[in-house]
């Protein structure tokens, strides 16, 4: 699907992702559109290293967060939450979820796929 490159991780780094329930989720684009549903519950940004490593190392803390669910989106799979450090929604996947299975390009602008969201 073209496009789509625009689209994936943000970033391998875990300071581009969340865990929630042993999970690990990537940020992807902030151009995507956020269809935040209810509330799942509290989540971390995995304790960093520095150097892109997730374990974290002697003095790095996870930093606590909330994830809420993607309308009509499975959240084994995507999940909404803030941005580290800043005050801004975005879409988190799954590393081996495809974005192209719940956005798609129109006009140069992301749209959620048709079917889910309901309530849009």
């Amino acid at each position: 699907m073209g496009g789509m490159s625009d689209v994936g991780a943000a970033s391998a780094l875990c300071a581009a992702g969340v865990e929630y329930q042993g999970r690990f989720y990537v940020a992807w684009s902030a151009k995507l559109p956020v269809a935040k549903g209810h509330l799942l519950g509290d989540a971390v940004y995995p304790a960093c290293d520095g150097t892109g490593d997730c374990a974290g190392g002697p003095g790095s803390t996870a930093r606590p967060t909330q994830v809420w669910a993607m309308r009509g989106v499975d959240p084994g799979r995507v999940v909404v939450a803030r941005l580290e450090g800043r005050n801004r929604f975005a879409v988190f996947g799954r590393p081996n979820a495809d974005p192209a299975n719940y956005f798609r390009l129109v006009g140069g602008t992301w749209h959620i796929r048709d079917g889910l969201a309901p309530g849009r």
